[in-house]
């Protein structure tokens, strides 16, 4: 069956970092953004929770939905309005602050060019426990455009997170795609390898790989070029 896409991992993937310094200068941002509240530290708690919620989201809501309804369950003494302002403001200025912790890869941009000069469709299949604005964000810290991008999951559009497979299926549903029409570019053994349970063809990044203890089961891991040249093979054998 001919390839027809390949979905690029953001976080670690196109985008280099280390996951817990990146997510330790998160938390200490949201901490910041409610500074002058009565208890940050439990706004903070909640905001952990609340991701921990979407990801065992199986739908029909969104991860958004999932997300605020947990949210808001904890931290009810002001309107949801007087929230989703804060993070916004949040997202919008303070977390661009976070591109300084993050690294450059070269090869990304040219990557998702090369796929997209083959005619294949380039979905952005970032973990979607981020707003549009924030993945965006981190989209473009990595060098590639946005517009890059056929599709790009972000908590108001999906329906599921990694790393449960069926956010892969749903993603194959939603795209009306199948396994064999898709190749995954990751670095996460779990949250990216859950696609393998589902027969999709899985290539890993090793810059920042992640649970590097189930690499055995991992169909390829290389570096950034080992991985564009080994994609480039792919799409030619399969084209």
């Amino acid at each position: 069956m001919a390839l027809k896409a390949v979905w690029f991992d953001l976080d670690g993937t196109l985008l280099p970092f280390d996951r817990k310094t990146f997510e330790k200068a998160y938390f200490k941002l949201i901490y910041s953004t409610f500074s002058d509240q009565d208890d940050p530290k439990k706004i903070v708690n909640s905001v952990m929770a609340s991701v921990e919620a979407m990801t065992q989201n199986h739908g029909p809501n969104t991860n958004e939905r999932v997300f605020l309804d947990y949210f808001m369950q904890v931290n009810d003494d002001h309107p949801l309005s007087f929230y989703m302002d804060r993070f916004m403001d949040m997202y919008t200025h303070g977390f661009n602050q976070l591109k300084n912790i993050c690294e450059m890869e070269p090869l990304s941009k040219p990557l998702v060019d090369m796929v997209k000069s083959y005619g294949l469709t380039t979905v952005l299949a970032t973990n979607p426990l981020f707003p549009k604005v924030a993945t965006y964000a981190r989209c473009s810290w990595s060098g590639v455009d946005p517009d890059a991008f056929d599709f790009i999951t972000t908590y108001e559009n999906s329906i599921s997170a990694k790393p449960d497979p069926y956010y892969f299926t749903w993603l194959l549903q939603h795209l009306g795609l199948t396994k064999d029409e898709v190749i995954l570019i990751g670095n996460d053994c779990i949250e990216d390898g859950a696609a393998v349970s589902l027969g999709i063809d899985v290539m890993l990044v090793n810059r920042y790989l992640e649970h590097p203890e189930l690499k055995d089961q991992m169909p390829f891991i290389g570096t950034m070029d080992q991985v564009m040249q080994r994609l480039k093979e792919r799409i030619e054998h399969h084209g």
